[in-house]
């Protein structure tokens, strides 16, 4: 799964704000990783995504404040 990631520079509805959309680009690997994140009947969930968005939460507001600042400079 981890060589199918992609990203785009922008948010969902392709407007330029300073967020961005990270993914699989493969549906068998964004199903899978899916199925392993939530469970299923036979799978115990892992939360492995939940839990990477919570804990780089803060460096990602960060990297976002430091791009604000860097606007306030012009």
């Amino acid at each position: 799964m981890a060589d199918n990631i992609s990203y785009n520079s922008n948010d969902i509805d392709g407007e330029h704000d300073g967020s961005s959309i990270v993914g699989w680009t493969n549906k068998f690997h964004d199903m899978n990783a899916r199925r392993l994140n939530d469970g299923t009947k036979h799978i115990k969930a892992d939360h492995f995504v939940d839990q990477n968005l919570a804990d780089s939460q803060d460096d990602v507001f960060n990297a976002m404040l430091d791009e604000y600042k860097k606007g306030d400079d012009d």
